[in-house]
């Protein structure tokens, strides 16, 4: 998504879309082991666009990354790595009253596709 379109549905109170810096812990596979900056991005990819507890919403978009404490990397007794991720995250956080807009791209007998 647009960065910019973001910050402008952000000024909406309506829009449900909200920009926050959060601090989040992330447990990742042994073999981030010496890449944590790259696993931590491909991590939160993964997450963009589904509903996340940490982000207490849908993650439309994030930057400024950043590992907090860097070095301080501990290893669980499996070897697993955590760490703690300090980011601004653009976040969908329906609640009621919310008004969304969408454009339908596609529809189908049982599903209309809009984004």
């Amino acid at each position: 998504m647009d960065e910019k379109h973001l910050e402008n549905l952000a000024k909406v109170k309506r829009s449900g879309v909200v920009v926050k810096k959060v601090k989040i812990h992330l447990g990742l596979m042994p073999s981030a082991i010496g890449k944590y900056q790259e696993r931590v991005e491909e991590e939160l990819k993964e997450r963009l666009y589904r509903y996340h507890r940490d982000f207490d919403g849908m993650l439309l978009h994030f930057k400024d990354v950043q590992l907090s404490q860097k070095g301080q990397v501990q290893l669980d007794e499996d070897g697993y790595p955590h760490l703690n991720v300090i980011l601004k995250a653009y976040v969908f956080k329906p609640v009621i009253g919310v008004e969304a807009t969408a454009t339908v791209y596609e529809t189908h007998n049982n599903i209309i596709d809009c984004r």
